[in-house]
């Protein structure tokens, strides 16, 4: 397997970003916090609480509690 990441410049990542579109605090309702989604090249959003929507069968999700 080739290394690609040895490809990927920081610069390719730069982008303007209005202080608007930054989230500044959470949402009282956390779970309807936007869900960026990625599926057959294909770039969506959706909100958190959907989440189970767009996880195949069977999916195993691991957690950080430590913090």
């Amino acid at each position: 397997m080739l290394d690609e990441t040895k490809h990927i410049k920081i610069s390719d990542y730069d982008y303007p970003l209005p202080d608007e579109r930054i989230a500044k605090f959470p949402l009282a309702q956390r779970d309807h916090s936007k869900l960026l989604l990625y599926k057959h090249g294909e770039v969506g959003e959706d909100v958190f609480c959907n989440l189970p929507n767009h996880l195949p069968k069977g999916a195993l999700m691991v957690f950080n509690t430590q913090g």
